[in-house]
């Protein structure tokens, strides 16, 4: 009998010949470190290729993906932040994580603990899973600089700088978690598919980067969404937070906020691949 697939991981890929030198060899890394998180779970691993180059497509053909989207467009950010949340909606999963190919997986078997977390704490929405530890001021932007390490966050609530609010750390298994009122992060992360429903089902076009992000902080504002923190988290970033590696940084702000995707564009190229068209 085959196993309900409960947690839909999606990977983001994009490389082309504007970025492969500078991208390419945190690409390989993490690409090569990714295929240590299949586990005992029935998790499907998803990759969502931004129309990369063919030396980029031959290695991820071979990289173990149970199911591959091969754009045909660049969709940015939304390919694994929509794709993902679409493909689970279409495949009945319970919960969406979403990660890219600038992130190193540290080998953590994190998700039987992460499922039953989420099953047992109905409040929460999402669980955040980039590396982390609650007390480090290495991962707090008020010590510590992006540009020393990609993974320091800002400690405060955006868009209205509020006070984090920390609950009491659970234990679930061998994972500590901590339940915030912490605003949305497209870093990557654990949701329930009906809470990042939430953030998409109600327009039919969608920003795309910081925009998205800007999209998310108000929705968990309005729906009261409540995330939470994996201590140690499993992805750890590659990229250096500069032009050289963030493809977010090479883009004009203004060029960036005027884009505007349509959902349907997204849906139209999984439902070709997966032969619903």
């Amino acid at each position: 009998m085959k196993k309900e697939i409960k947690t839909v991981i999606g990977y983001l890929s994009f490389l082309n010949e504007n970025n492969k030198n500078r991208r390419w060899n945190v690409f390989v890394k993490s690409i090569e470190n990714l295929k240590k998180i299949k586990t005992d779970q029935p998790v499907h691993l998803v990759n969502f290729d931004n129309n990369s180059c063919k030396e980029a497509r031959d290695i991820l053909k071979k990289s173990g993906f149970d199911k591959q989207f091969l754009f045909s467009n660049n969709f940015f950010d939304l390919s694994v932040l929509y794709g993902t949340y679409y493909y689970s909606k279409k495949i009945g999963a319970k919960y969406m994580i979403y990660c890219y190919d600038d992130i190193e997986f540290n080998g953590r078997k994190f998700l039987s603990d992460c499922e039953l977390f989420m099953d047992e704490n109905k409040h929460v929405d999402c669980v955040r899973l980039c590396e982390y530890r609650k007390d480090d001021p290495w991962f707090n932007t008020t010590h510590t600089s992006k540009q020393k390490n990609p993974d320091a966050i800002n400690h405060w609530i955006s868009p209205n700088n509020k006070e984090i609010k920390w609950s009491t750390p659970k234990k679930v298994g061998e994972s500590i978690f901590h339940t915030t009122n912490w605003h949305y992060t497209s870093r990557s992360s654990m949701f329930r598919v009906e809470s990042f429903e939430k953030i998409v089902g109600s327009v039919d076009s969608l920003p795309v980067l910081q925009f998205f992000e800007l999209l998310g902080y108000n929705t968990f504002s309005k729906e009261d969404l409540t995330s939470a923190v994996l201590e140690g988290g499993v992805f750890k970033t590659l990229a250096s937070h500069d032009k050289n590696q963030s493809e977010r940084l090479n883009i004009d702000r203004n060029v960036l906020e005027s884009i505007k995707i349509d959902k349907k564009e997204i849906e139209l190229e999984i439902n070709k691949i997966m032969g619903l068209t």
